[in-house]
């Protein structure tokens, strides 16, 4: 993960991809959250460290050690998102808001200013900060129900 706790740390150009991914369904995320938060953390998953913690003699009988491609699933990218789960949860639980975006496009150049591994994958981004009304609004998501629960829990069987 890569830390960013202050505006002017940023290239103009990483500054642009970061507000750029704070477009979500048709509506800006809190600008807040996006620019003035503090901090910005970038989350990354390293395929070559578990590929070659994959290939250490108690792990090797898994065949998981020669390419990415040879895992059903991409833990690095499960955990990486666990991680950025777990820091959302201990932010509500200190009193700050947060929000979790993707980079898209914007991974590049993103990856660029903050020196990143080409090798890691990124899956988003945490911003935290002081929850605030922007003009008087909270985000349009909050007046959307949440789906039933029997949508989205399922007892024995699906």
């Amino acid at each position: 993960m890569v830390v960013v706790t202050r505006k002017n740390t940023m290239s103009k150009k990483a500054i642009s991809a970061i507000e750029a991914v704070g477009i979500s369904g048709g509506t800006r995320l809190p600008r807040f959250l996006i620019t003035n938060s503090s901090p910005l953390v970038l989350a990354f998953g390293l395929p070559a460290r578990y590929l070659n913690r994959y290939a250490e003699p108690d792990k090797e009988s898994s065949s998981l050690s020669g390419s990415a491609s040879d895992w059903p699933v991409p833990y690095w990218l499960t955990d990486a998102a666990f991680a950025a789960m777990a820091l959302q949860l201990l932010a509500v639980e200190a009193g700050l808001g947060c929000c979790f975006f993707g980079l898209f496009e914007h991974e590049e150049a993103v990856r660029e200013r903050f020196g990143v591994p080409d090798d890691a994958q990124a899956i988003g981004t945490v911003a935290l900060g002081h929850p605030a009304l922007i003009d008087g609004r909270a985000s349009a998501s909050t007046s959307r129900a949440r789906r039933p629960l029997d949508e989205v829990l399922h007892r024995g069987t699906w």
